[in-house]
């Protein structure tokens, strides 16, 4: 029983031992007195209770348990000294291990802290990195598309000039053209005057006009450039004084002229007539000259086209088809940039790009003597040429739809010209400026509305009222169209003081004065009479081609 007990808590000693293996050194010597006391307590313990029953029976069994447990007490505590022994190395193995893991995750702890201060930097780093590359992103995008449209716009220059240098390589000068034109009419007059003295006449033919140009060209040829204009009087025998009497129609020669037409094909057709000439029907296709930088015309469409009326007539009267040509690019009083060739229509000149006005020059000057405005203004040859310069169809469109719209044609109708800008009235009554020459021969007997000249000029708003009240009376007028730029307020002021109704095209309606003003001009000469301003270039346009609509007469004409 006793060695039971011995090894049973010998056996619980070393199980003891090995889970608090861990344990300090103290605790272990503590529980090695306790074991040893608990024996010694148990063995007296023992030892009394054997002694009460039978001390004699036992003496010898209990020498050889003291033996034995003498034998067992010194291996007990050789045992509990080596479990001493080895709880010791154990702890200071255990003591050694923790304070290299406690190193080990200073180091850990050190470098983990290294790592996140770099991982944050790198986090900071890339989002500047990101920040900064989409900043550049952005500016390169930008970049980009700059350079795209500046690509596009090179290119488009680039060929715009690919395009006018090959126009130009293959563009023969207006300059040129008028020169060849003069040769071939001096040497018709060279002709004529060998064939009155009876001498060979020479075959006027492209390659001897080619070599005449060649040789004026060259530089001995300087002074004679330089009295073009002065070398050829106007020949007397193809100006005759009945040339330039009124043309007055009749059956036999109306065809000549072309009247201001209707609708070619029915009324509600918005493609008119145009006019024809040398087998050219409106305008022709637009022409390119060499002069790329030539000046811009500052200008208004009405006067542009009484200056086109010198190339009409000289191309009419010489008989040329091409040599002359009309630049089309003009700038309004507002600035913009306009084509007269969208205004207007003739066949008898070609409208041009990159080319300068050639009624200047001494070619221009020599080929057309006795064919200007001037001495030509009211003959048959300037009927005919002017009745082939009509507005476009888009102006006659406009026309037509106004005075369908106001019941202008179905009832009887007067128009009135009455300009009353600040500048105009400046003009007119401060430089005291003559009649125009052209409105003084047509309008020779034409009733006048006042002979002072400032309210010829400019009509007061009473006389202009009395005016038509008048023929509103007399002469039954049952609308009027006024073609004026008055304000608001006098418009309304005037109408008020009118008899019948008054209509106008609405300042504004057109952004381009041109259009304005061509319209007005249509509209104005196709009703039944009308008075007009003997200063005012439009006037002139009003009665010409009420005219032409009228076969010249002149009854229903009035002046201020």
């Amino acid at each position: 029983l006793k060695l039971q007990f011995l090894y049973f808590i010998g056996g619980s000693k070393m199980k003891m031992s090995s889970k608090e293996t861990r344990k300090p050194e103290k605790d272990g010597t503590l529980v090695t007195f306790a074991l040893v006391a608990a024996v010694l307590g148990l063995f007296t313990f023992a030892y009394k209770l054997g002694a009460s029953q039978g001390s004699e029976k036992h003496v010898t069994g209990f020498q050889e348990n003291r033996v034995r447990d003498e034998v067992l007490m010194k291996e007990l505590l050789k045992c509990n000294e080596e479990m001493i022994k080895s709880d010791n190395i154990l702890e200071g193995s255990m003591k050694d291990s923790a304070a290299a893991a406690f190193s080990r995750r200073q180091d850990l702890e050190t470098k983990n802290n290294k790592l996140r201060a770099t991982t944050a930097d790198l986090v900071k780093m890339q989002a500047d990195c990101l920040e900064t590359a989409e900043v550049e992103r952005a500016v390169r995008e930008r970049q980009d598309n700059e350079d795209i449209a500046e690509i596009a716009k090179l290119e488009q220059v680039h060929a715009k000039l690919e395009k006018r240098a090959k126009r130009l390589s293959s563009t023969t000068s207006l300059e040129a053209k008028l020169l060849l034109a003069n040769i071939g009419k001096l040497a018709n007059e060279h002709n004529r005057l060998k064939q009155r003295v009876g001498e060979q006449q020479v075959t006027v033919t492209p390659d001897y006009l080619t070599e005449l140009m060649m040789r004026w060209s060259s530089e001995n040829s300087a002074k004679f450039h330089l009295r073009l204009g002065d070398i050829l009087p106007p020949n007397k025998s193809e100006i005759s004084s009945t040339y330039k009497q009124p043309y007055q129609v009749n059956e036999g020669i109306a065809e000549d002229v072309e009247y201001f037409s209707a609708v070619r094909s029915s009324e509600d057709s918005t493609t008119w007539s145009k006019p024809v000439w040398k087998g050219y029907e409106g305008n022709r296709p637009l022409s390119y000259g060499i002069m790329v930088d030539a000046a811009i015309q500052k200008s208004t469409a009405p006067r542009l086209m009484r200056m086109l009326y010198e190339y009409t007539l000289c191309a009419s009267g010489v008989n040329i088809s091409s040599e002359l040509a009309f630049p089309t690019m003009f700038q309004n009083q507002l600035g913009d940039i306009e084509y007269l060739h969208d205004l207007v229509v003739t066949p008898h000149v070609s409208f041009c790009k990159d080319c300068a006005v050639q009624h200047q020059t001494g070619a221009f000057r020599l080929l057309c003597l006795g064919y200007s405005s001037k001495e030509q203004y009211g003959s048959k040859l300037f009927w005919k040429t002017r009745s082939k310069l009509v507005p476009s169809d888009k102006i006659r469109n406009e026309a037509a739809t106004f005075i369908a719209e106001n019941n202008l044609t179905s009832l009887k109708s007067l128009s009135i010209r009455l300009p009353k800008t600040k500048e105009w009235i400046e003009k007119c009554t401060t430089q005291n400026e003559e009649p125009l020459m052209f409105m003084t021969s047509l309008l020779n007997g034409v009733q006048e509305t006042s002979s002072d000249i400032s309210e010829q000029c400019d009509p007061p708003l009473s006389l202009v009222t009395e005016t038509i009240n008048t023929m509103v009376k007399n002469q039954h007028v049952e609308k009027v169209f006024v073609s004026t730029d008055l304000g608001d307020v006098q418009w309304g002021k005037f109408v008020s003081s009118i008899r019948v109704p008054v209509v106008r095209v609405k300042p504004g309606t057109y952004a381009s004065p041109s259009v304005a003003a061509l319209v007005d001009i249509t509209i104005a000469s196709q009703l039944d009479s009308t008075i007009i301003n003997r200063y005012d270039v439009q006037s002139v346009h009003i009665t010409e081609y009420h005219m032409l609509r009228n076969m010249f007469s002149t009854k229903k004409i009035r002046a201020w």
